[in-house]
């Protein structure tokens, strides 16, 4: 008998455990939810909803097996954890035009943090109780796997919001146009590397001192602090960011602005040759455009010259 109220006794201590912890990613899924918008939102939460699905699954194993050991001692536990489903996921409205709002997602980090450790600490409470009443105590092992993934996601978040700042630092390129062959911003701020997205980091910091020649000494002090291969790379992935630098050297901006020079245009060559020139009645059509693109393009051939 005395076995038996063990039993009930880890049976209910699981179940207040649970239902204390069991949703422990919810208040960081909701800055996710409130805070990015995108691709890169939707994974995160969806490897969230996984990770908070194993914890649960992990407490219900774990009461499970505490209740059944007590049954087959004659005693009864109390009753089964109501743990509830993981919220349904919604769209990002809050986060901005970047994709992110930045103080919901420093909330987003700092949450990690703290549910992170309370999730492992839960764990290992529950490994705890599981060994003491002689279970398998695997379930505080898996509780305790998500509670230090959770606290991996600080650093995950944190990566989103360096990529934001770069984002703000490179802005010019962002709204330029450069055309399809030049992907999209958020394809370029993706295939960074941790260096070369800490560099446009240091950069956008260097833009936001307020005198006009403290920011131009400061851009100096980065680009020469800048390898060779990184200064080409930045400036292939960010030519129009580059090339409006105060503080570069003259030959660094001229093969920068070069370098969109010849994509404006090929751009304006491909977007002449994809208009027709005449309806279906044989009559002429597009001539404005035509005309347009076809001023631009001999603006930008006499530079090229």
């Amino acid at each position: 008998m005395e076995r038996g109220q063990a039993y009930v006794r880890a049976a209910n201590a699981i179940a207040g455990l649970a239902e204390d912890h069991h949703r422990a990613l919810g208040r960081y899924m909701a800055f996710i939810v409130a805070g990015l918008r995108g691709p890169a939102a939707d994974r995160l939460l969806d490897t969230a909803h996984v990770q908070q699905a194993q914890v649960v699954r992990a407490f219900l194993t774990a009461w499970d097996a505490a209740g059944n050991a007590a049954r087959r001692e004659d005693a009864e536990p109390g009753p089964q954890p109501m743990l509830r489903p993981p919220p349904m996921r919604g769209g990002g409205g809050g986060a901005g035009r970047r994709g992110v709002d930045v103080g919901v997602l420093r909330e987003a980090i700092r949450e990690a943090r703290v549910a992170g450790t309370r999730l492992c600490d839960a764990g290992r409470g529950l490994t705890s109780i599981l060994s003491r009443a002689g279970l398998d105590p695997a379930p505080g092992y898996t509780v305790q796997e998500v509670g230090d993934w959770l606290l991996g996601q600080q650093y995950e978040v944190k990566r989103r919001l360096a990529l934001a700042e770069a984002a703000e630092a490179a802005v010019a390129d962002a709204f330029a146009g450069l055309g399809p062959a030049a992907g999209s911003l958020d394809g370029r701020l993706e295939s960074l590397t941790p260096d070369e997205l800490a560099a446009m980091v240091a950069l956008r910091e260097a833009l936001q001192l307020p005198a006009r020649r403290q920011r131009t000494d400061k851009v100096a002090e980065w680009w020469a602090a800048l390898s060779p291969a990184m200064r080409t790379r930045l400036t292939e992935t960010f030519p129009r960011t580059i090339g409006a630098l105060d503080g570069l050297p003259a030959a660094a901006r001229h093969d920068a602005n070069t370098r969109v020079l010849n994509a404006d245009l090929r751009r304006y060559q491909s977007e002449l040759a994809a208009l027709p020139t005449a309806g279906p009645d044989g009559g002429p059509i597009n001539v404005i455009a035509r005309d347009d693109l076809e001023k631009k393009i001999e603006v930008l051939g006499d530079i090229q010259d």
